[in-house]
């Protein structure tokens, strides 16, 4: 018999606008996904996290509220939570996936290339790469990036500039998947 592919697709939080792709992803034929976050909610949102339809995960995660300034091409300042996912291991352990699609490029990818390496597993990074996003961090965040995308089988980025940061980054261009932003306009 055939057995489904089992996907975790790791992310910060079940927002409203990835609902439907979470709810689409797991009426995959063929796949068993589960969504594993490190909170239901961030501290600045008023969302609930549910997610009718998909199995949603929360192992053990640390959060730490932190100022982060971009001194880059757009100079800012931006309170955000900074997470930990102690338990992220465990839970990849638990659910044994075939394949790992990690979110942005924290703690929670390098965690998860990690894993995936050890245990022979593809991870595919979904990255927001832009050049501002490029220009923050120093040389250790620099170097954790890059040690994720040598792990990715594939990095899924968004159009253009995303493409360029993301050669520039190391990234091969056959492992880039451009895939832009759209909107369902049945919702609309």
């Amino acid at each position: 018999p055939n057995t489904p592919m089992k996907v975790a697709f790791l992310t910060n939080i079940v927002s409203p606008y990835r609902r439907p792709v979470f709810q689409h992803l797991a009426n995959t034929s063929g796949w068993d996904l589960r969504v594993v976050v490190n909170a239901k909610t961030e501290f600045d949102r008023e969302w609930s996290g549910a997610c009718e339809g998909v199995e949603v995960a929360q192992p053990k995660s640390w959060a730490i509220k932190r100022t982060r300034y971009s001194k880059g091409p757009v100079a800012c300042a931006q309170v955000v939570e900074f997470h930990l996912p102690v338990g992220l291991w465990g839970e990849l352990s638990k659910f044994q996936p075939d394949v790992v699609i990690t979110h942005e490029l924290g703690p929670r990818s390098w965690i998860a290339a990690q894993w995936a390496r050890w245990h022979k597993k593809p991870l595919v990074v979904w990255s927001y790469q832009s050049r501002a996003s490029s220009c923050v961090g120093g040389r250790v965040r620099r170097h954790v990036r890059t040690s994720i995308f040598k792990t990715a089988s594939a990095v899924v980025g968004m159009g253009v500039q995303a493409r360029e940061v993301l050669e520039n980054s190391g990234v091969h261009a056959s492992h880039i998947i451009d895939a832009p932003n759209a909107t369902d306009l049945d919702m609309v």
